[in-house]
């Protein structure tokens, strides 16, 4: 799926929702993202870099932004219904959540 130019896979399985963005080699650029739907909970563990997490409401408003989430990290939000995991940096970017409400 891609919404205003960013491009979203989502993490249906369990071992797709385990490895996270660590499944594939080119999500630090700018236009990827990852979504985990129905979910409250992200980890960094195993990655070498900060990741932005947007947690989400089941009527897709962000209810948490948490920037340049470091490795080796847990980050929980009970009010989500989803996660949106991008690249360090991108909730910076302008217009960032406008683009997410296009989804």
């Amino acid at each position: 799926m891609t919404v205003g130019g960013l491009r979203i896979r989502v993490a249906w399985t369990f071992r797709q929702r385990l490895l996270g963005v660590r499944a594939w080699d080119d999500w630090h650029t700018r236009s990827w993202a990852l979504w985990l739907p129905r979910c409250r909970a992200v980890h960094t563990l195993g990655l070498d870099q900060a990741i932005d997490v947007v947690f989400v409401s089941r009527i897709g408003e962000p209810v948490r932004v948490v920037p340049c989430l470091a490795p080796r990290r847990v980050c929980v939000c009970p009010r989500a219904w989803g996660v949106l995991e991008l690249p360090a940096g991108y909730c910076r970017s302008p217009g960032w959540s406008a683009v997410l409400s296009g989804a």
